[in-house]
């Protein structure tokens, strides 16, 4: 992606992408608590249909000022091959944060591939994997890593020949960027073979971590995620969109708590005081306590973020 200083920041007023309502109600506002990139973002909640979105947006031509060269997924080779105990229980936890159904293996297509870990790991297991991400360079990495086709383009713009279509379509915190993700799920569903299978994960927005932390929120992470599911709009969307067999599991960790917990010392006592608190949330100790105590929260769906599993229907 661009820097900001290769773009000029665009704002656009945008509808509902699933009812298509204008406006919104007013929920809270927040600014980019990662990178300072920009200004306040506002958060609403559709009065028809309750989607909540950010609105205004950054437009698609200049959303990529918001995602600098240091926005972690980009980063995520240097992790990969770094060793250490935080690297292992990344390597451990990761598989839980990407589950996919009993699925034969086939052809596989990962949508946000960013430096390849993912396609990968599952190229490794024995998938024929294909990859679309925006960002240049990281789809450059992810194709030298991989020798596998990784197209460089917006979801939108790409074609897939019909006579090949994929048996499982992996999105891993990718629709929440997307500005219409409604299409993108439908053309998702386009790209599938009858009875084939869609995977992907998005924060849960309907949680108490959403209503407590609100611009603190970890997952918040406007405005880069420019639209915040809750669990049964997202059944809603996705069985709308021609999907059947839709599950929805909640990701076994609590990191989103203690980070957010962090943002939220640093809005209130100071950066200074603010990088401190980040680097202990972020500790190998923390990191795996947030995720022991996250197995035994999943079952209650008090996690911040989940997986969702739906089906392509096979022909009759």
């Amino acid at each position: 992606m661009a820097s900001t200083s290769q773009i000029a920041v665009e704002l656009e007023d945008c509808p509902c992408a699933y009812c298509g309502a204008p406006g919104g109600a007013f929920l809270f506002s927040s600014r980019d608590r990662f990178y300072d990139i920009g200004g306040e973002f506002s958060v609403v909640r559709c009065t028809r249909c309750g989607l909540m979105r950010t609105n205004p947006r950054p437009t698609v031509g200049s959303i990529g000022a918001f995602y600098p060269e240091q926005y972690g997924p980009y980063v995520e080779t240097a992790r990969e091959v770094t060793p250490g105990l935080k690297t292992l229980l990344r390597r451990v936890s990761d598989p839980l944060d990407t589950a996919i159904p009993a699925v034969g293996k086939g052809r596989l297509l990962e949508i946000g591939a960013a430096s390849g870990n993912y396609l990968l790991r599952m190229q490794r297991l024995g998938w024929d994997v294909t990859g679309i991400e925006m960002d240049a360079a990281s789809a450059t990495r992810a194709a030298l890593r991989t020798g596998a086709r990784v197209l460089q383009r917006d979801l939108a713009s790409v074609v897939f020949d019909e006579s090949e279509p994929f048996d499982l379509i992996c999105a891993w915190m990718v629709f929440e960027h997307l500005h219409d993700p409604v299409i993108g799920l439908r053309r998702c569903l386009e790209w599938l073979k009858p009875g084939g299978w869609l995977a992907f994960s998005v924060p849960d927005c309907g949680n108490w971590q959403f209503r407590t932390f609100k611009a603190n929120w970890l997952a918040l992470e406007v405005p880069r995620h420019l639209y915040h599911f809750s669990a049964p709009i997202l059944q809603e969307i996705v069985s709308g969109c021609g999907y059947q067999s839709v599950t929805i599991h909640w990701q076994r960790t609590l990191f989103d708590v203690t980070m957010s917990l962090a943002l939220a010392v640093d809005a209130s006592a100071g950066a200074r005081v603010g990088t401190y608190a980040r680097r202990a949330a972020d500790s190998l100790p923390v990191r795996a306590l947030a995720r022991a105590a996250g197995v035994l929260a999943a079952p209650f769906h008090w996690t911040g973020r989940l997986t969702v599993w739906a089906q392509k229907p096979a022909r009759s």
